[in-house]
């Protein structure tokens, strides 16, 4: 299989089939030069570290296709099976299919692709999950590819490269993942660092330089990094949109897909455990909460999250259950609130407890009086909150003390493993907002999600008065910000 390497910005995705002169059929890719790179690596560990929308996934699929040999029994990794059956999975497929490798696909126990290889033969690919590692064990592979790899666990790389070994040698694995810090295990397998004295007397020659310290890339290791605007099949309009969004620190995280250490962010994704819809128990206490945008077409969204605390913490101690988002004018806003209170009401007896964020302020109290009002019949409360709800960091409005402080108690229980989110079409919007709180000027899922979360401690605890209710010291939340940094600059430093 052949690849042609794009040329301008504004080709569009093409694949071709061509007959060469001895009458074979030969399958061309149209990629990028950085994927062409990717694929054409032989290093033992290969990676594509790059940011959102660059085709790691897809670029991860062509080097399965360019690679992979008669026999072959491949293994593909991805965080959970829900992004391996919503991503890696479908991806390989479309990529195979559109060059005529693709013979079958088989789903149980476990989703996999049988295709044809450039030699003739046909090889095949199983999808596997990462959230039990010790799952991965068994029997030799010759490649192993693990896709998003940043979120996964460092055991599914220390478990699955030890399963390569093929037929007297080695296998390669392959990473596609977008960067999250030189602290971070990804890093960490493809540099090491060398100390001033060295750099020094090296002049810099050999090594790469991250922040204030030297790097020496391992030997037998091939690191691939893009920018999202280095793709041309992705609109310039999409790049330019998450840009205004994020600070520079984290664009050049998400969109550069470089290595930093991005201060003061409180979720990590893999943290949070997906379940299915039949898992959610119906013994449980559950409240939706609502954070109300202002206006609609001004940036910002109203978000309601159902959260539920389960009477004996199964399958876990929190479950965020649903979200509704969307910018919507009052009149359509009240609307989806109606008839979301009415859908919860008939799928739980009734026994959905509702509360709506009230700013501080008279303006702030009769527009929630009138929220209130609308859904009468429902029990349904405000929650006054107060405090720095915003700071300006690089000219962008990004979440204030006041609710970094409002997020730290939900913040605590997906660090510990105790928060689910059920599957759904909203999960990874949610996830991507979280894991760049509070360094992303979106926050409304989070502040909706870090109210229920409290309102359900409330209640579950007999609490008279709600955590964010109790009077902080003057300036908690902004020395929470600051120590975050100075933690984040010292992991700089080790």
């Amino acid at each position: 299989m052949a690849f042609l390497p794009r040329a301008r910005k504004s080709q569009k995705q093409t694949v071709e089939r061509v007959k060469l002169a001895d009458g074979t059929i030969q399958c061309l890719h149209q990629v990028y030069d950085k994927q062409l790179q990717f694929i054409n690596s032989r290093d033992f560990i290969t990676g594509f570290v790059a940011g959102r929308a660059s085709g790691k996934s897809y670029t991860g699929a062509l080097k399965v296709l360019h690679d992979a040999k008669d026999g072959w029994e491949v293994m593909a990794v991805s965080p959970t099976y829900v992004i391996a059956e919503d991503t890696t999975f479908p991806t390989f497929i479309e990529a195979a299919s559109s060059v005529g490798r693709l013979i079958r696909t088989k789903l149980s126990p476990f989703p996999r692709a049988f295709f044809r290889t450039d030699d003739g033969g046909r090889a095949e690919i199983a999808f596997r999950s990462g959230e039990d590692p010790e799952k991965l064990r068994g029997p030799s592979k010759p490649m192993l590819w693990i896709d998003e790899a940043s979120i996964c666990h460092q055991d599914v790389f220390k478990i699955g490269v030890a399963t390569l070994r093929y037929r007297g040698k080695m296998g390669q694995c392959l990473l596609t993942f977008t960067p999250r810090g030189r602290t971070h295990w990804t890093f960490r397998e493809f540099f090491d660092m060398v100390d001033a004295g060295e750099a020094a007397r090296l002049a810099g020659v050999g090594l790469h330089k991250f922040g204030d310290s030297w790097y020496r890339q391992k030997k037998n290791t091939c690191l691939i990094q893009a920018h999202s605007s280095e793709n041309p099949f992705v609109a310039s309009e999409y790049v330019d949109l998450i840009s205004g969004v994020y600070t520079s620190a984290m664009r050049e995280q998400e969109l550069a897909g470089k290595f930093v250490d991005v201060a003061g962010l409180l979720f990590s994704r893999e943290n949070f455990r997906l379940i299915q819809p039949f898992d959610v128990p119906r013994g449980a206490m559950r409240v939706r909460y609502w954070d109300r945008a202002a206006t609609a077409g001004d940036g910002c969204y109203t978000a309601g999250a159902l959260l539920s605390m389960p009477f004996d913490s199964r399958p876990a101690r929190v479950i965020i259950e649903d979200i509704v988002r969307g910018q919507w004018h009052p009149a359509d806003r009240d609307k989806v609130m109606l008839e979301t209170a009415k859908r919860d009401a008939e799928k739980y007896d009734g026994e959905v407890i509702i509360y709506i964020e009230q700013e501080g302020g008279s303006g702030g109290k009769e527009i929630g009086q009138m929220d209130v009002a609308k859904l009468a019949g429902f029990p349904v409360f405000l929650d006054v909150v107060g405090g720095s709800r915003n700071r300006k960091k690089d000219g962008i409005n990004l979440p204030g003390p006041a609710k970094v402080v409002r997020a730290m108690g939900l913040a605590a229980q997906v660090e510990a493993g105790n928060v689910a989110i059920v599957k759904g079409p909203w999960n990874d919007a949610y996830l991507d907002e979280a894991t760049a709180f509070p360094e992303s000027s979106y926050a409304d899922q989070i502040d909706a999600c870090s109210g229920g979360f409290n309102k359900l401690a409330i209640h579950w605890q007999g609490e008279a008065q709600s955590p964010e209710r109790l009077s902080p010291p003057p300036g908690f939340g902004s020395k929470i910000l600051e120590m975050q940094s100075v933690l984040a600059l010292n992991r700089k430093r080790l």
